[in-house]
């Protein structure tokens, strides 16, 4: 990831990160439970889905993973302070998709 440029973060990985800047070296399955959590039963997100959006930020470089034995553990490398501009060009993005 270049640091003059924010990543492009969908909604659900932008949760994501949410959750992981509230629960570092949280698990996999630790950070689908905390997002089903507050959402409705009909829009939960299967586990699979949490695994492939946590690869994918993986790739963009804002979140890193460690293993301890065989299970994952996965921490944001976007710090907290630079969430504002992400969260800024997401509704930006989202406003001129509605216009």
């Amino acid at each position: 990831m270049k640091k003059d440029k924010a990543p492009k973060l969908g909604r659900v990985q932008l949760r994501i990160l949410q959750t992981l800047w509230q629960n570092p070296d949280a698990t996999a399955r630790e950070i689908t439970d905390a997002l089903n959590e507050s959402t409705k039963k009909n829009e939960q997100l299967a586990h699979s889905t949490v695994q492939t959006l946590l690869r994918q930020l993986e790739a963009k470089g804002v979140v890193a993973h460690k293993v301890e034995g065989r299970v994952f553990r996965f921490r944001a490398t976007l710090k907290n302070a630079m969430s504002r501009l992400v969260r800024r060009a997401i509704c930006c993005r989202a406003f001129s998709i509605l216009r």
